[in-house]
């Protein structure tokens, strides 16, 4: 089997994504296992070869049963891992068959640390509470004196006055209502625009 490399960022600057990969064979004994995918089940990568797939996962929940049947799936396996700091963490295997001489199929597991996907996601969730709070106090801030100008001037359009004072009315109306469409935009749409 050869392998290919794919060089290139593959996430943001300055973002690990703190993956690796494991090869297995078609009884699902491990080929190859990257030294981040070791690190992050806890193993030796020089100690895997040729090591059984249930071997490397023990003590796993599942049963051997399950184990395979995932492999040959295409499925994901969950795996508290103890690295090599003495921390525990949450693994998740996925699992995808590659064509290997038509035969005998191979596989490809992507081991990636979950916690660290958890606290991404709560970074994210954070993000977002923090942006909609931003944007309740800024419709409050500008929503509130605008509705108060517009009422204020509409209360005196709607009294008779000489026509200088009207068209001067109605300009501030006007200039109010862009103000107002300029401010919507920027909070729903995150746009600074007419």
């Amino acid at each position: 089997m050869e392998l290919c490399t794919v060089t290139g960022e593959a996430s943001p600057a300055g973002v690990s994504t703190d993956e690796g990969i494991m090869l297995l064979d078609t009884d699902g004994r491990c080929i190859h296992l990257s030294d981040t995918a070791a690190s992050l089940l806890g193993r030796h990568p020089e100690k895997t070869l040729d090591v059984p797939l249930q071997e490397l996962l023990q003590p796993a929940s599942e049963d051997d049963g399950d184990v395979m049947d995932t492999l040959r799936d295409g499925g994901r396996l969950l795996y508290r891992s103890l690295r090599n700091n003495g921390n525990a963490t949450t693994v998740e295997i996925r699992f995808h068959r590659v064509a290997s001489n038509g035969t005998h199929p191979r596989y490809v597991g992507v081991v990636r640390n979950l916690d660290m996907v958890e606290q991404m996601e709560h970074n994210l969730q954070s993000q977002l509470c923090r942006e909609r709070l931003f944007k309740e106090c800024i419709s409050h801030h500008f929503f509130n004196p605008l509705c108060i100008a517009q009422g204020y001037l509409q209360l005196v359009l709607n009294r008779e006055s000489d026509g200088d004072d009207e068209a001067m009315l109605e300009a501030a109306r006007q200039a109010l209502a862009r103000i107002e469409t300029v401010v919507k935009n920027v909070i729903y749409d995150g746009d600074l625009k007419e």
